[in-house]
């Protein structure tokens, strides 16, 4: 496993060696759902209803419904993405190649990129602030 998500009820896990995001019960620690991705998974979280995931490799955003466990979207991006977090109206991408990219949860796009001082690794949303790891 690679990263974890708690909310719509359930426990996340991506796991990166079989390219698959897996849903559990918090209650009986099961798994109830899995679901199969195309590349492997970097980092997820949990907003709009949706998982959204970042794949390293693909170079891509991928949602997925929270409410079937379908995919809804595969968001392209020119940088490699790293880091994910969902604020209160934007999904924000941290990228390897010095950027921090704004998803729109409704439009499934993405916006130009903000350029930072050094390659992305993680990101948070608090309020309205946005706070972003850079390798120096």
């Amino acid at each position: 496993p690679v990263a974890v998500a708690v909310g719509e009820g359930s426990v996340w896990v991506a796991h990166a060696l079989g390219k698959t995001i897996w849903r559990v019960d918090p209650v009986t620690l099961e798994k109830t759902t899995e679901v199969s991705l195309r590349d492997a998974p970097t980092a997820i979280a949990l907003g709009f209803g949706r998982l959204w995931v970042t794949s390293s490799a693909g170079g891509a955003v991928t949602a997925i419904d929270a409410a079937t466990n379908g995919l809804v979207a595969t968001i392209p991006l020119a940088l490699e993405p790293r880091g994910i977090a969902a604020g209160p109206d934007t999904v924000w991408v941290a990228c390897g190649g010095d950027a921090l990219v704004r998803i729109d949860p409704d439009a499934r796009s993405a916006s130009e990129p903000t350029e930072l001082p050094g390659p992305a690794e993680g990101v948070a949303v608090s309020g309205g602030d946005v706070w972003v790891t850079v390798q120096q």
